[in-house]
């Protein structure tokens, strides 16, 4: 190979390695932006969960307490 060919061949790597980059920082980038909402929407997820366990809690308890006064109204 001569001088002209090597330094084409240079340039045309050169070049390919770049638009590789770009696409590959482009692509990372949107990977990460959805990666990140799928975080966001799994701690809404269980903060929902949380928030569904304790009403769950709080309703389990009312009932409780409506059976007891039921059976203390039976008794009397």
């Amino acid at each position: 190979m001569n001088t002209v060919q090597m330094w084409f061949l240079g340039i045309v790597i050169t070049c390919i390695g770049t638009v590789m980059g770009f696409v590959i920082k482009f692509v990372t980038s949107q990977v990460i932006k959805r990666l990140d909402a799928i975080v966001e929407k799994l701690e809404n997820l269980g903060s929902i969960t949380t928030s569904h366990k304790e009403q769950l809690q709080f309703h389990k308890e009312r009932i409780d307490d409506l059976h007891e006064r039921m059976r203390s109204l039976e008794m009397k």
